[in-house]
């Protein structure tokens, strides 16, 4: 597809910060489209952020993708939410904690918070989304930091005598980010939407452990790293990340509290029963023009977002389970930066093989694409 994308920062300061991104693209195939990637507000006192509006929120060190929450959509049409949050920032800590208006036909909210400290070469992140409808009580709206999510979820069952996945679908995140030299970073993170666990025996007798098959295990990770001066040539980095989803993850036991927003998923796009491996090279040839070249692998199985579990003897964790369509994608990417613009652009190729007779078995596409970004501050 040929694609002319133009986008706008707008900001302002004051008594606080104003930042306001449309954008407009045009497609052969689409036509024109309009949209609103961010719109937000900012005030700062002391330590401590607040925002209202519109902002991306990623929650994780992922470059490509983030399991937990990342933008909505994919590329240059990715979009923000509609949000409150308020971050603190103290030594080498810092907590974020957010609540956005997600309703897809009936009232959902997404209340999320992460936690992440620095220690040394080491930074240690914790995430905790939950996706709640109507009947969630009001201490899931309580703005205390630093609160377990999952505590919500065990007074509300406990005292409200609402049971568990009725009123909230709850995921946690862990991640570590490693500085071990000034030019490397490695990162990976731990998803885990649901999976077994040891549990007490009623009579107090001991642990026992959860049986194959028992339960899915809706989970995924990520491992990543970023190289600079690679290969010992200046201005040379090099990005490689590799994330996998198993089958069922981001699905609601209770439908409603699916994470999906209009059919966009809010944590990683590639979605469940997937996995990808992205390669990237970029080369700053001087401190306005930049180059690039990319390499991305996608495999995607039979499993989709929604799908119900069904106990099968045996089943652990389930990953690719039929592969129905393979991609990989080469892309080679230039940017120059003025003083108020931002000019980039791509040419890329992407190469698909269907399986199972699926319709369209073997096609192929070029995509060319013009970015132009401007900022006004």
């Amino acid at each position: 597809t040929d694609e002319i994308f133009l986008t706008g920062d707008f900001g302002y300061q004051g008594i606080g910060k104003m930042k306001l991104s449309p954008w407009f693209a045009y497609d052969q195939n689409l036509g024109f489209e309009l949209g609103l990637k961010e719109a937000y507000f900012t005030h700062f006192y002391r330590s401590i952020h607040f925002s209202l509006g519109r902002k991306i929120i990623s929650l994780g060190p992922g470059r490509y993708g983030q399991l937990m929450l990342g933008p909505l959509g994919e590329g240059v049409r990715t979009e923000g939410l509609d949000q409150f949050g308020f971050d603190i920032d103290w030594a080498n800590l810092q907590y974020f904690k957010f609540y956005a208006w997600v309703p897809e036909g009936e009232f959902r909210m997404l209340l999320g918070q992460r936690l992440a400290y620095q220690w040394g070469a080491l930074t240690i992140g914790l995430s905790e989304i939950s996706l709640q409808n109507k009947e969630a009580p009001w201490l899931y709206y309580t703005p205390l930091p630093f609160f377990p999510i999952y505590t919500y979820q065990f007074l509300a069952d406990r005292v409200f005598k609402i049971s568990n996945n009725r009123a909230a679908n709850i995921a946690i995140a862990a991640d570590l980010v490693w500085r071990p030299k000034d030019n490397l970073k490695l990162y990976g993170v731990y998803y885990m939407d649901d999976r077994p666990w040891p549990r007490w025996n009623d009579d107090f007798s001991g642990f026992t452990m959860p049986q194959p098959g028992e339960n899915p295990w809706r989970v995924g990770y990520q491992a990543g790293v970023e190289i600079d001066n690679f290969l010992k040539q200046k201005n040379l980095k090099l990005y490689g990340e590799y994330t996998r989803i198993a089958q069922f993850t981001y699905t609601g036991l209770n439908p409603e509290l699916t994470y999906t927003y209009w059919g966009r998923v809010l944590g990683d796009p590639l979605g469940p029963d997937a996995d990808r491996l992205n390669l990237e090279v970029v080369k700053e040839l001087t401190a306005d023009l930049s180059v690039g070249f990319s390499f991305t692998q996608e495999r995607h199985g039979e499993g989709e977002i929604g799908d119900v579990w069904t106990k099968v003897p045996g089943q652990t964790v389930v990953f690719l389970t039929g592969i129905v369509e393979e991609s990989r994608a080469i892309k080679v990417q230039c940017q120059k930066k003025y003083q108020e613009w931002h000019f980039g652009a791509e040419l890329g190729w992407v190469f698909y093989q269907n399986y199972q007779n699926q319709l369209g078995v073997h096609h192929d596409e070029i995509n060319c694409s013009l970015i132009g970004t401007y900022y006004w501050r």
